[in-house]
């Protein structure tokens, strides 16, 4: 995990690297954007914004939303793995349950979603189900 400047903690850095949402977001003219090299605190402090395209937007938005919170960086790895697994239509389908149905209805996707895929703080099985995770990568 990197932190940005301004304590914003980045779920990716040291044991994301396989962790690839935004290696095929590329142009209008289907060039790869290699927007990975960004995804470091001094890459967002230098490049500030990534032209993401819907599918990697919405997994990034969904793993910083999810991970706000969460002490434990084995789940915030799981949760980003298990995001990363996501179609396009299903990481917009959750995206939307945690930012368009009011605060109670948002705050409670997002516990939701938590637990449904990084399991409980302090679960011991976070560890195996990560593990399975990695070495499918």
């Amino acid at each position: 995990m990197e932190t940005t400047a301004d304590g914003i903690l980045l779920p990716f850095g040291k044991g994301f690297e396989d962790i690839r949402i935004v290696e095929g977001v590329a142009d209008p003219a289907a060039v790869p954007l290699e927007l990975a090299r960004y995804l470091t605190a001094e890459g967002m402090r230098i490049r500030g914004n990534l032209p993401l395209d819907e599918e990697a937007g919405a997994k990034l938005a969904l793993i910083f939303r999810l991970q706000d919170r969460i002490k434990d960086l084995d789940r915030v790895e799981l949760i980003a793995r298990r995001v990363r697994q996501f179609t396009r239509e299903e990481a917009a389908y959750w995206l939307s349950r945690t930012v368009s149905f009011g605060t109670i209805a948002n705050r409670w996707a997002l516990s939701g979603l938590r637990i449904m895929l990084g399991g409980h703080a302090d679960d011991k099985g976070v560890a195996e189900m990560l593990e399975r995770l990695r070495l499918a990568a």
